[in-house]
């Protein structure tokens, strides 16, 4: 799609941030405007938005949007929503329309919990680990070209999820992937506070361990900046994976590379949910999506996929046998929270 190949090529690659074993390449775009929408924190905020289970009996892959605000609420692919019946996150970016209500497709991230915490839920400073978003991403591409619908595989997130708590040692009584970012609080915030937002920053690419994991680009610089330290956690929570070893770096051509490789992937269009056309990247090693609204790119995410029985394991090797067990152990839990969405 020509919108987001124009973004893509006027997205000028910055001076990189590094600390430890994490590089972020600010992506740049002096000719970008304002936003014409709040983000969903804010709007959740403000009380003129919120999001609720879709009905009292509750269904694990859909939750509602009431939005009683004037102003369109973005929601962002991978955003992390806790309360109500078990936390989740989004499967993909939103715009949701001023005075509507809108059902949002989910994933569950909180396999050991179906039971009322709150009515509503809040939104959390979090996206989803980016290894995470990119699985989930590719998923999705999958199910909206074999069936047009929204749905990720709520199994392999599940076991993402598992595996990276097994990995990361993150112990969990709901199985939860909050708790992977509660327990490692202190040291994906010394991240957090290394990297700052730049004049006309709209987007940001990451490295991780000097390879090229994945970027976010915004149709403004406002946006960037207010979602930035969400991104920032999403891939730092990724980089404490290796943090111990020697730091490599990635230069800015590398990064010039990876967004070559996305304006020239393969795009795919479906109608948005809400507001808006949802646009899907198909590419060797690439996930992702974007969301188009009018002339103007709203969002684009793309990572390097290396598929789902990949993701993770060049950081720390650990036995499949014990990450299998603790998938298993949450077996239980898993077709509970599948028999509730009938």
């Amino acid at each position: 799609m020509d919108t987001i190949t124009n973004s893509l090529r006027a997205a000028e690659v910055g001076q990189p941030q590094h600390f430890r074993n994490l590089t972020a390449f600010p992506l740049l775009h002096s000719g970008a405007g304002k936003p014409d929408y709040i983000t969903l924190s804010k709007a959740v905020q403000q009380e003129t938005a919120s999001i609720s289970e879709i009905s009292e009996g509750g269904s694990v892959p859909n939750l509602l949007l009431d939005n009683k605000g004037d102003e369109d609420v973005l929601i962002l692919d991978g955003e992390e929503l806790i309360g109500a019946k078990q936390n989740r996150v989004a499967n993909l970016t939103i715009l949701a329309a001023a005075h509507s209500k809108t059902v949002i497709p989910v994933s569950c991230v909180e396999a050991g919990r179906w039971s009322y915490s709150s009515r509503n839920f809040d939104v959390s400073e979090r996206a989803m680990f980016h290894r995470g978003r990119a699985a989930k991403a590719a998923a999705l591409s999958q199910n909206l070209k074999a069936t047009g619908t929204y749905g990720a595989d709520q199994g392999q997130v599940w076991d993402g999820i598992a595996a990276k708590h097994v990995r990361m040692d993150v112990e969990s009584t709901t199985a939860a992937m909050a708790d992977m970012y509660e327990q490692n609080h202190g040291s994906i915030e010394d991240y957090v506070g290394e990297y700052k937002s730049v004049d006309d920053q709209v987007g940001v690419l990451f490295a991780i361990d000097g390879e090229i994991e994945g970027m976010d680009l915004f149709d403004a610089h406002a946006t960037l900046e207010n979602m930035l330290p969400k991104l920032v956690r999403s891939f730092a929570i990724d980089a404490l994976e290796s943090a111990h070893r020697e730091s490599k770096q990635a230069d800015g051509e590398a990064a010039s590379r990876f967004l070559d490789r996305v304006a020239a992937a393969h795009m795919d269009s479906y109608p948005g949910i809400g507001l808006g056309t949802d646009v899907r990247l198909s590419a060797p090693l690439v996930a992702g999506g974007g969301l188009v609204n009018g002339d103007k790119l709203i969002h684009l995410a793309a990572f390097r996929n290396e598929g789902p029985d990949q993701s993770g394991n060049r950081n720390e090797q650990r036995s499949l046998f014990e990450t299998r067990l603790r998938s298993h152990r949450y077996s239980r839990m898993r077709r509970r929270n599948k028999d509730s969405d009938h």
